[in-house]
Formats: structure tokens, sequence, C-alpha cells
């Protein structure tokens, strides 16, 4: 094309470059030999490539590359294709490091040499004669063009008088016979591949932004056809740095030679509009530019393009809802078969394969798998793309034909493989290199890894499942640090904040991904398929729709497990009448089949090309997520980066960001591991003095470790504020928040004693969605040993004291179970398991929830996450362990939080929304009171005050020591209060809370009413009573608790009128004085 006029500087910088360019230029002794650009052997090379043998394809370029013309150790042109080929080798077979290094010599060979087809002798183009393609005819009217393989360039100098009496590189003139098509066509390709190894790394490249500078300066004879040679590349160069825009019109130009003729160029050409066209789901452009490359690859013999261009048009064929095979492959295949390329035949045989499958012909697809494995054979391509393509369809078909063992054998070959051969994973390697080496701004940091660390969207499963399921199933936690810590450095403080505080979600939802199974894609699918609607967005109910249109099996069985739940909600959780008993057990039964048979479709839809957003746990921008935090409310999360401990605060207005300074010293033998050995934690079983339950140097050492959690960061939680939500990161998971002593005036007090505290695994779901609770949830009480030397009459005797106050409760023991948990869990609203629970150490999915049925399949967390989709609303587990228990000195720091945070977040996963379980497990009289109050209250009010309110009146009832078991008593022991952390601090409460739809918490102290007296101080470290337990025999209302002073007291108990619907029956005791009676009852030896 003509190019534009430059000024006067460019065209001496121009000419300085093109005289340094020629200096380097190899000698005329150098060409004596006669070998062509490249050599005669390079192109029968072809044939072992396309015959898939890639290894040994590979060893003959290297040969070649050993071969090549030089002057000295300068390479020459002829040079660019063997680079280019053998990085086309490590490329198919999965090498991208080696394909990229390979590559990006080539690119740089050309730039040597980047106007080397100014010296060349071209010829008139000749009109070719077209034969007949197999597949069908172009459409496109231009004329097939002839070129000569071999065309003379001019080498040296025809005078070189001036350097014989000056000196300098003497250099002979010589006609020197090159393929100038063969040369451009891997320069084309090594900048193509290269951009796509980079991926959006690309158009920050260095090398990319040269290419672009040097093309756009005369690279080849003017006003001659090799224009449309220019116009390519120059337009692969804009590709290559993310200007579609620009490098349209160049393809569209570069498509033929002299306004009229094809050319060996045109496939690529035509590909990349293709592709272009694909981008913008503009389907029938992309289908037609990808025909119409398969017939100009088919003339010019690039099968590189025709395999690419017919494997592209098979996808636009799917993409655009057209069922069955592409037509034009089964003449491809056969043309393939007959010129015997097993490369090309394999691929088109896997292309039809695929279009039967979404056909859902089975059996044809799987004949013609069977020929792609005959024709692949021994060769080196069925260890690289096409073999792990081979076994991704593989699994797509017994997964359609319900072998499912077989189809998770094919889909692991085939994901072992793209665990090297992803491009994806790729592209984050190279982001992730480019910025720790300091090679991108913090800016385009934040921008890069936002790309290739996303979540696969629509359009990624639509384009290759295998590379979105690689994807999902790393958890790149090295690169997540890196694009946290980025954009932290962001100049502007909020925009930083919002988008660190977002990354830190995206960080710990990718950790939970990454432990399921398929990264967590059929969590997805689960969650889209089964979740209440209230929890979908709009996005994700199309979603629902079209799944449950593509995969009509589907939503029959879907159907039928619905009319059983439907039957199965009328019955009660233990039938008394045996005939119902036996009704129940046929019905969870058969749930369990529908469900089996559900799951099998999920592994089929979990490796097709169809989307669905990973909903849980959701991802909510900072900005909409701190509209949405209550009135009263604060966020505190930590997220660990980089070596160093981030903290966070966040509320309805603003946020703020610190580092933890002394985080070492807070995890240290002097910080938490202290502190947790202060509250009794040496060990699961270790029995703790009386004398230590009065020791009050736990405090002190309690304000140390919030001191140092807060230090800098300019936060003062003694503040009036009703609710902290903390979103633990690490070891912080087994620190007790509750216990941490907050100043108030003078004193010191427990943080529960100024605020109700939650938890939740991710900043996320510390607000909930839009689901309800169930109204009357059926309660299920499991009894069993909370310490392994518990006696059946105290194992009996705190069944009772549950059902106190839960009387509807139904309860189970060991074998009295109608299912296994996974199922029978779906019947249950309310779960409260009293019991030890053993395994958590297996691995935070391989324990049971419930412990009755631990041995018999079916149980495990694992299963609860799988098909039938639900669980209770709230699941208490008193029993639970952590290191916590014994100060964490036997858990690694990078493994530290984990099995808490996993667990927590397979629990939720399958429907739970509140959980509260225990980092240490008491096991004695104190922890069922906690139970039993929490889930007296839980009716009336929200967790997170429920909970406070329980362990306030726990912490100020004194404690039997005949009924703890781990509280070792000497003679004269006088029963102390159970305010020691050891009693109430090993819980934590996660829940979501209810948002916006609770009252808001006075930011200022209420004024003292006339005439009211002064509530009691309580003792420094020690909580405040709750209002009905300061004197139980007297009034509320003579027994007031002013708020700001002395700690934040609970808020009184919502009357009738407004606690939440429907109403439960009434206590038979006003709620004061039923307190006191469960106070005098627990003095009482179990």
């Amino acid at each position: 094309m003509p190019r534009r006029r430059t000024g006067n500087a460019r065209a001496f910088l121009a000419a300085i470059y093109s005289a340094a360019c020629l200096a380097l230029l190899p000698t005329a002794a150098a060409f004596a030999q006669v070998r062509g650009a490249p050599s005669d052997t390079y192109r029968t090379i072809f044939n072992v490539f396309y015959d898939g043998n890639y290894d040994d394809a590979l060893k003959w370029y290297q040969q070649e590359w050993r071969g090549a013309i030089k002057a000295g150790q300068m390479r020459w042109i002829d040079s660019i294709c063997y680079a280019t080929m053998m990085g086309e080798c490590y490329y198919h077979m999965g090498m991208l490091p080696q394909a990229l290094e390979n590559y990006t010599t080539a690119v740089n060979l050309y730039l040597n040499y980047p106007d080397w087809m100014i010296r060349c002798q071209f010829r008139p183009i000749q009109t070719g004669r077209a034969s007949q393609v197999p597949w069908g005819p172009s459409t496109r009217g231009s004329q097939l063009g002839h070129y000569p393989t071999r065309t003379s360039m001019l080498q040296g100098a025809i005078d070189n008088t001036a350097r014989y009496k000056d000196g300098g590189l003497v250099q002979q003139a010589i006609m020197y016979p090159v393929d100038v098509q063969e040369i451009v066509r891997c320069t084309v390709l090594a900048i193509r591949r290269r951009a796509e190894l980079l991926g959006p790394l690309s158009k920050h490249d260095a090398l990319h932004k040269q290419l672009e500078a040097v093309l756009q300066q005369p690279i080849g004879p003017r006003n001659h056809w090799s224009q449309a040679y220019a116009d390519i590349l120059l337009a692969e160069a804009l590709l290559a740095n993310g200007k579609d825009a620009l490098a349209a019109p160049l393809l569209t130009r570069s498509t033929v030679a002299q306004g009229q003729y094809d050319h060996h160029l045109t496939p690529t050409a035509l590909f990349e509009l293709g592709r272009l066209a694909l981008r913008q789901a503009n389907y029938p452009v992309a289908a037609k530019a990808f025909f119409e490359a398969t017939i100009s690859a088919y003339y010019y013999d690039d099968y590189g393009v025709l395999e690419e261009a017919f494997r592209y048009a098979a996808q636009t064929h799917l993409l655009a809802n057209k069922k069955g095979v592409l037509p034009a492959l089964v003449p491809a295949a056969q043309w393939a078969q007959a010129k015997n390329w097993r490369q090309l035949r394999a691929s088109f045989l896997l292309c039809a394969a695929e279009g039967e499958l979404c056909a859902g012909q089975t059996a044809r697809a799987a004949a013609m798998l069977d020929d792609a494995t005959a024709a692949i054979a021994r060769r080196s391509m069925g260890a690289g793309w096409i073999g792990a393509r081979l076994n991704y369809l593989r699994s797509v078909a017994h997964f359609q034909a319900k072998r499912l063992d077989l189809g998770e054998q094919a889909l692991a070959a085939a994901l072992k493989y793209m665990h090297g051969g992803s491009l994806w994973l790729f592209h984050i390697a190279q982001v992730d290199s480019a910025v720790a080496s300091g090679a991108v701004t913090a800016r385009n940091a934040v921008e890069l890894y936002q790309d290739v660390l996303r979540d696969p969207q629509p359009a990624d499963w639509a384009a290759d499942p295998l590379e979105s399921l690689a994807a999902l199933s790393v958890p790149q936690p090295d690169a997540m640090e890196r694009w946290f810590l980025a954009a932290l450095e962001r100049s502007d403080r909020d925009a930083a904040l919002a988008i660190a505080l977002e990354v830190s979600d995206r960080a710990r939802r990718r950790r939970f991904f990454s432990t399921l199974p398929l990264g967590g894609r059929l969590h997805a699918l689960r969650w889209l398929l089964e979740a209440p609607p209230a929890a979908l967005d709009k996005k994700a109910m199309v979603q629902r729709q079209d799944l449950l249109a593509e995969f009509p099996a589907y939503q029959a069985l879907q159907q039928q497990a619905k009319q059983v739940a439907e039957r199965l909600a009328k019955l009660p959780l233990a039938p008394q009448d045996p005939d119902a008993g036996r009704l129940q057990i046929a019905l969870l039964a058969e749930l369990g089949k529908i469900s089996a048979q559900q799951e099998v479709v999920l592994r089929e839809m979990a490796v097709r090309r169809v989307p669905a957003d990973m909903l849980f746990p959701p991802l909510r921008p900072t900005e909409e997520f701190q509209k949405a935090i209550p009135p009263g409310t604060a966020v505190l999360s930590f997220f660990a980066a980089g070596n160093r401990l981030h903290g966070f605060l966040l509320n309805r207005e603003k946020g703020a960001v610190w580092v933890v300074k002394r985080a070492a010293a807070l995890l240290d033998k002097g910080g938490m591991e202290k502190l947790l050995r202060e509250m009794g934690n040496y060990d699961a079983n270790r029995e703790v003095p009386v004398k230590d339950l009065v020791d009050p140097q736990w405090r002190k050492t309690a304000q140390q470790v919030l001191d140092v959690l807060l230090e800098g960061s300019q936060v003062d939680l003694s503040k009036e504020f009703r609710e902290l939500v903390i979103v633990p990161d690490g070891m912080l998971w087994y620190l007790p928040f509750e216990a941490l002593q907050v100043g108030a005036g003078e004193r010191l007090q427990p943080l529960i004693a100024r605020v109700q505290v939650r938890y939740a695994p991710t900043l996320s779901l510390a607000l909930p969605d839009g689901r309800t609770r169930r109204p009357n949830p059926k309660t299920a009480l499991v009894a069993g040993r909370l310490y392994p030397r518990e006696t059946d009459a105290a194992v009996e005797a705190a069944s009772k004291e549950i059902l106190r106050a839960a009387p509807e409760a139904s309860v189970f023991g060991r074998g009295t179970m109608p299912a296994n948990s996974a199922l029978f869990k779906t019947q249950i609203g309310q779960l409260i398991v009293l019991e030890d629970i053993l395994g958590t150490e297996q691995g935070p999915y391989a324990w049971a929830p419930i412990q009755a049925e631990r041995s018999k399949p079916g149980n495990t967390l694992g299963d609860w996450m799988a098909l039938p989709w639900g669980g209770p609303d709230v699941v208490i587990l008193p029993g639970f362990h952590t290191p916590a228990e014994n100060a964490g000195k036997r858990i690694s720091r990078a493994a530290a939080g984990a099995d808490v945070f996993l667990s927590v977040c397979a629990l939720m996963s399958s429907g739970v929304r509140t959980v509260l379980l225990s980092r240490w497990r008491t096991g004695g009289q104190s922890a069922v009171d906690l139970v039993r109050e929490f889930v007296q209250e839980l009716p009336h009010t929200e967790p997170a005050d429920a909970w406070q309110r329980a362990v306030m009146l726990v912490a100020e009832s004194p404690v039997n020591l005949d009924a703890e078991p781990r509280i070792k008593k000497s003679p004269g022991d006088l029963p102390p209060k159970g305010n020691h952390p050891f009693f109430w601090a090993g819980y934590m409460l996660i829940d979501p809370g209810a948002g916006d739809s609770r009252g808001a918490k006075p930011e200022k102290p209420l004024p003292k009413e006339t005439g009211k007296a002064e509530p009691k101080r309580a003792p420094e470290g020690e909580m405040p009573k709750p209002p009905d337990a300061q004197e139980p025999n007297k009034p509320e209302a003579e027994n007031p608790k002013k708020a700001g002073e002395g700690g934040m007291a609970p808020p009184p108990k919502p009357p009738a009128a407004e606690r939440t619907e429907p109403e439960p029956q009434p206590p038979k005791t006003a709620p004061g004085k039923g307190r006191a009676r469960s106070a005098a009852k627990r003095n009482q030896p179990s």
C-alpha cells in the first residue's frame, strides 16, 4: 500500500537503520555453496510434520538450523523458517516456553533484515489454474495467482571501489535464490503465534511495539504487488499490539495482490478476518471467512492454516447453534485420508465427532473418535494437543453414555496435558513473570491480572471448555498475591482499596474452587440449576433456562426430584408411624437414585460449551458491597500477601487499609500461641486447672494481640457500633476475636461484650443473598459424646437440655437415620450435633458432619456438596476441632486456616447459612448451655444477637466443675464464673447477617434517663450482665444498661410483634425467669 510521507528526521533514521542492516549482511563467501533460503530439505520435513511426528520433525528442523546460512555467527533470513517451524513442533507438543523462545528468535531475525524484500527480483504474477476443492467452491471472485518457488535476491554491491579504497566489508554482488512466500509465511506465523502465547501481555511487549514501528516503514518495492505481504505483516503486528480496528482494513486489502490475485498469505489473512468476526460474535461472517480460508489454504498447500480454519469453522458452526457436523468436514476428512495427512485427518475427525456429540449422536461420535485414534496411532501428536482433545471428547462421549468412571479417566488424561499445555495457564505465568520482574507498571499489572485471573466467562466456555477447566483447577496463590499488591500501589487510594478488597475475595474463592472436582465447575452447575431463585440474579436465571432447554433429560430428572422432595416435606423427620417411616426410607432412596442420575448429566454439562457463572461464593464489587453494609455494622478483613498481613476495616461510609507491621510477633510464641495457651489450649483433651481459670494474664495478652493487629490503622473498636463481621485469613481463623480486649473508658472488656461478632469465609458472604430462612424449620438433634469419657447418662441429660430450648426437635443416635446424611440433610432445617467431630485431620471434606453415620458411604462433607442440593439453614457443631486446641503448633503457616475456611465454604455451598462451630472442644455442661441458649434465642432474633446473648448469659453463671470433663479440680477449689474464654471463646459464628432489614444501633451513646439507676459496672476484663440476667427477680425496667458505659450492652429482646414470622409458641415462663431457671439448673451436676 502507498506509505505516507515521513519527515526528514524519520527518513534520516531509516537510512541509518538500513545501512546498519546492510553492514550485517553475510559476505559473498557465505553464499558460495548452492543452498536455497530455506533449503530444499526444509520442504521435505513438512511430510513428517503433517504426519503427526512432531518429535522427529523437530530433530530435522534443528539439523537445518545448525546448517543454516551464516556469516561468522550472524544468521540470515533462512533461519526465520527454521526457528518458526521448531516453534511449531514445540507448540503442537504443548511445550509452550520452548515454542515462545523459538518464535521470539524468528521475530528478532526478521528485525535484523526488515527490508530484505526490496532486494528481491520479483516476477509478474501469472494466473494459476484452480482445481476443484473437495469440500466446495469459493465465492470470493478472486483469481488464483501463480508465483515461482524461488526468487532471485541481490546480495552484496556491484561497485566495491570505495570499500577497497577506504576499507570496510567487501560484498561481491550475487543473485541468491530465496523462497519469498515461505519466509514471509513463517514471519507472519511467528508473530501470530507469539501474540497468541503472550495473550493479554502481547500489547505491552516491547518487541511487538518495535515490530510495529519497523513495519510502518517501506519493507518492499514501492507500488508493487508484494505490498500485500507488507500489509499482512503490519496487520499481524497491529493485532499483536491489540489494535484490531487498524488491522482489519489491512487484512482485507492483503487478501489479494494487485487487487485481484490470491497469494500464499491469503489463507492467513482470511483466517484472521474470521477470528476478528468471531470475537464480535458475527457468526455468518466468521463462518464464511473460515471456509474461504480453507479453500485458499488448499490451493497454496498451507495445511497449518487449513487445519486451524476448519477447527474454527466447526466451532463457529456450534456457536451459531447449528446442530450436527459442519458439512465440509466429511469430504475434508476423506481428502486428508486419501493424501495420508494424518494430523489433518485426526483433527477433522475430532471436529466432526464433537458435532455429533452436540447432536446427541453418541454412537456415531464414538466411531469417529476410534478413527481418530487409529489416525494418531503411536505418533507424537497423541501426546500433544490433538491427543488431549481426543481424551476430552472421549470424556464427553462416555458421560453421554452414562459411563462415569471411563469419562472421568479420559478427562483426567486431558487435564494432565493441560497443566503444561494450556494457553490460559501459560498467559497467567507470563503475566506473573512480567509483574514480578517489574516489566509492567502497577496500573497495567492490575489490568493484566484482571484479564488472566478472571472467572471463565460464557465466551470462554464457548471457545474452549478444556482451557476453562484448566484455568479453574489451579489456585494461583502467588499471582493472586501480586495482583493484590499491585492494586495497593495505585495512587488513587480509594480505587486501590476497592480493587484490593475484590482481589482478596477472588483469591479466597480460587482457594475453594481449586479443591473441588473440575475446579468448581460441577459445584457452579449445581448452584445454577438447584439453588433457590432468590439466590440467583437475572443472568443466572437465563443461564438456568438455557441449560434446561439444552439438556431436557436433566430437566425431567429435576421435576422427579421435586415431586419426591414435596412428598418428603410432608413427613416428620422421625415418623412414629411405621408405615410413614417405611415411606420416608423409600422416598429418600428414590431421591438418591434420581440425584445420581442428575450427577451423570452434570458431568456432560461440565465438559460442554455451555456457560455457568461461578455463583458461590458470590463476588461483589466493593462499591456495591459497601453500599449494602447495614448501618452500625463494620467489616474487619485480613489478607496475607507478599509475606505481609494486611488489614481492612469497612463500613457503609468509608474504609481503611493498613499493614500489620508486627505480624511475625503476632503469630509467634509471644502472641497468638501464648494467648491460646493462657486460654487452656495445650492439647485437645488436656485438663485445665481451676487456678488457671482465675488467672487474668490472658486479658493482657489479648489486649496486646489486638494492639498488634490494629497498630497504625487508626481503627478504634471502642466506638459505638452494633456489629463486627470478621473475615480472617490463615492463622487468624484460630484467633478468638471475641475475647480480644477493648478499652471502655479506663477498663477493658472482651469484644463480644461490646458488639455482636460474626465471621464470614469471604467478604461477599458477610452479607446475605435474597434467601429467607425456612418457616418452622425441622430440627434434628444428633445425640452423642462431646467428650470421649462422657457417660450415657450425661449424653441423655445434654439432649434433654437442648430439647427444653427446641422441644420440637427429633433426636437421632447411631444407626437411627433413615438414609445417609447427604440425602437426609435436605429434610433438616436446623442441625445440632452434640458429638465429638472426628476425622477433620483427614481433609476439609473427609469428615462427617453427622458423626453417628461417619463409617457409612454418603456421609462426608464432600458428599454433602453433591446432589441433592440443599441443607439445613443452621448447623451447630460444638465438637469441631482445629489446631487452636494445641495453640497452632501442629500446623504449618502455609496450611493454617484452610481446614476451617474450606469446611465452612463447603457447608455453606450445600445451602447452610449459619454455622456455629468450635475452635476447641470443651465437651462439658458449658458447651451444652451455650448451644441451648443460642437455640432458644434463634427463632426470635438474628444469629449474631442470639449468640452474643448466649455467651453473656453463660459467662455470668457459675461453672459446675463436676460437669466439665476438661477442668481439673483440686480440693478446696470454688466454682468460678464462666467468664474465662476457655468456655466461650472457642466458638465462631459464621453467618451472612440480615442486611438492611435490621434496625441500626444508635451511633452515639444514649442519654441517661431521669430517675433510673446506673447499672453495675463489670469488673475489668469481664463482661456486663445481660439486661434480664443482672437481677432475674426484678423487672427489666429496673435494671437498665446504659449504652457506651462499661461496654455496649446487647439490645433487649424484641417484643413478639417484632419477631420473625411465623410466630413461635410462647414459653411457659417469662423470658427473664426462664433464663434464671436455666442458670439454676446448670449448677446441678448432670
